[in-house]
Order: structure tokens, then sequence, then C-alpha cells
């Protein structure tokens, strides 16, 4: 199951993203956003949605951990993104809000390196799906992706 859902947040066109990041990375996760092709629709705590705003991207601000869970239960989001602050009313906040996104089959990100990783195979894609001529379709070639990445780690 988890394979199937790495796989739609590859291949949907549009992404519904939730954030909830500590501030110390939060411009790494605005320049990463900003860097993926296609759709996003962004929402995120109120700290998060202030500062995604102030970098010129589009963003609702949910202003409570009642509201973000019940978005997350609607399955409004394809993708929880949370990275955790030192606060410990909000990390307590957070991690029920993490468990419940599970719960829900939302995936959950809690590293810009994975946020990251999703960026360079959308990417990725949008480079090999374009036509090569105007009869023909170039086929998706992602799995060259992982592939380049596993080995580069060996």
């Amino acid at each position: 199951m988890r394979g199937q859902k790495s796989t739609d947040m590859v291949n949907k066109d549009e992404l519904s993203i939730y954030l909830a990041v500590d501030e110390g990375v939060r411009e790494g996760i605005a320049n990463i956003l900003k860097s993926l092709p296609n759709h996003l629709s962004l929402s995120g705590d109120t700290d998060t949605a202030e500062y995604m705003h102030k970098k010129g991207l589009q963003i609702q601000s949910i202003k409570s951990a009642e509201k973000t869970a019940v978005a997350i239960k609607n399955r409004q989001f394809d993708i929880f993104v949370n990275i955790p602050s030192n606060d410990r009313l909000k990390e307590r906040d957070e991690k029920h809000l993490r468990k419940l996104a599970l719960e829900y089959g939302v995936e959950v990100m809690t590293s810009p390196d994975s946020l990251e990783v999703l960026s360079l195979i959308r990417n990725a894609k949008a480079i090999c799906t374009k036509p090569e001529s105007s009869k023909k379709t170039a086929k998706p070639q992602v799995a060259m992706v992982f592939n380049t990445a596993k080995k580069a780690k060996k």
C-alpha cells in the first residue's frame, strides 16, 4: 500500500499539502515548494502559512489543531508535512495530527529531504513526459531516478 501511495504522489496532477514546519527549515521548504511542477493546494498552521505567504506562495491558514484534524478526517490533504518544533505543547498536537494522518491514509513527511525527493521525481517526470512530437508522447522514466539514487548511495 505504501508504494502505491508514493506512486500516486508522483503521478497526481494536483497535490494538496498541509505544512506545519519549524521556523528553522521554512525557507528551504518554501524553495522546494516553488520548484514543484504542476498545481499545488497548500494549507498550513498559522505561523507556517504566514511565512509561506510572505515568500509568495498561495496558502490557506488553518488556525487550530482541531480544524486540521477535521480536514485530515475529510481527506483534504494528500501529504502532511510536519517538521517538528521544540515547543512541547505544539509538539503534542503535531504528534497527534501525524498519527491521525497515517490512520486516514495521508502521506506523512517529517524531513525536508522527503519533500525534496518528491520535487526531484515530479520534475524528472515532467521532463520525461514532454511530447517528442505532435503525434507521439514519451513514456515516463521515473524508475531511472530511483535507480540512480540507489546506485549513488552504494
